[in-house]
């Protein structure tokens, strides 16, 4: 079965284009292999981008990646068990780094 069309737009060329597969495993469309988070997680703090779709659906996916990379190179306990983000120092979730007041901005409705 032929994966479907990405719904997230055509990527640009610097840009990795990864599949989730069903598993959750990334594959590199373009090379054509497996894809560890550790690696990817090294590709991002080097300054690469990457885009990515869920196989089964077709839909972007790479918010839900780029979270399992942060989770994944987290120090142990940084990432609460919830999932929370804002334990993360300076993090721009709840939580972490300067408060909405501190930062000069409203809170969101």
């Amino acid at each position: 079965m032929a994966d479907p069309p990405f719904a997230g737009g055509t990527p640009l060329p610097s840009e990795r284009l990864l599949c989730r597969q069903n598993n959750g495993t990334l594959y590199d469309t373009r090379e054509q292999r497996p894809v560890t988070e550790a690696e990817l997680a090294d590709e991002i703090r080097a300054g690469g981008r990457f885009r990515a779709y869920d196989r089964a659906t077709g839909h972007d996916c790479t918010y839900q990646v780029l979270l399992l990379v942060l989770r994944a190179a987290a120090p142990p306990g940084a990432v609460r068990s919830t999932g929370n983000l804002g334990a993360l120092p300076h993090s721009p979730v709840r939580g972490g780094g300067p408060t909405n007041q501190e930062a000069g901005t409203a809170d969101p409705v």
